[in-house]
């Protein structure tokens, strides 16, 4: 789960649930049997599956953050129309998960805590980013150089990180920025 996450609710226990439907069965002996009779186990089977039910719901709060997803990561590619036209479904679930991601960080306002996060999840250790607006060109300079040249835009991003150089990770990146946006990728 994702830094920060809520803690996962109490992990589902049979004999929790068996005093619990029996506190909330009728009065008298036939709902609080001995432990060996035919009701006692009957209360712990429906018990059990509700433990059952309950884990796998506790679950699902992992599947609802990509970041963690494994069962539903066919559900988040669907949703996301993953993969894209020419593309192939990344080979395993860590890059499947970094592409969900990515497809989600696309359709947002992408932060620096953001773009960390993004680069850890593909694998990267200490993790800086610096940005740096470009000059804006004025009548009085080169107009050219500074609008035609090879690397003008509005903003350049600066990625920092202890790993070696992925193309896919550059690629996924490069496919989120803003359009106005230069990312430029440092290993160390």
């Amino acid at each position: 789960m994702s830094e920060g996450a809520p803690a996962k609710p109490w992990a589902g226990n049979a004999t929790q649930y068996v005093a619990a439907l029996v506190a909330l069965a009728g009065r008298g002996r036939a709902w609080a049997p001995p432990s060996t009779s035919r009701t006692a186990k009957w209360w712990l089977g429906v018990a059990r599956e509700l433990v059952r039910a309950h884990d796998w719901l506790r679950d699902l709060i992992d599947e609802l953050d990509p970041e963690a997803a494994t069962d539903t990561l066919d559900a988040w590619e669907r949703s996301l129309g993953l993969p894209e036209s020419g593309e192939v479904i990344a080979a395993t679930d860590a890059d499947r998960r970094l592409d969900i991601t990515a497809k989600l960080l696309a359709r947002a306002v992408v932060s620096k805590s953001q773009w960390i996060a993004f680069a850890e999840a593909a694998g990267y250790t200490n993790v800086t980013i610096t940005s740096a607006q470009a000059v804006q060109a004025t009548c009085n300079s080169d107009c050219n150089d500074a609008i035609t040249g090879p690397y003008y835009c509005a903003a350049v991003w600066t990625l920092t990180m202890t790993g070696t150089q992925n193309t896919a990770f550059e690629a996924m990146a490069n496919k989120i920025k803003p359009a106005q946006t230069r990312l430029i990728f440092v290993y160390v």
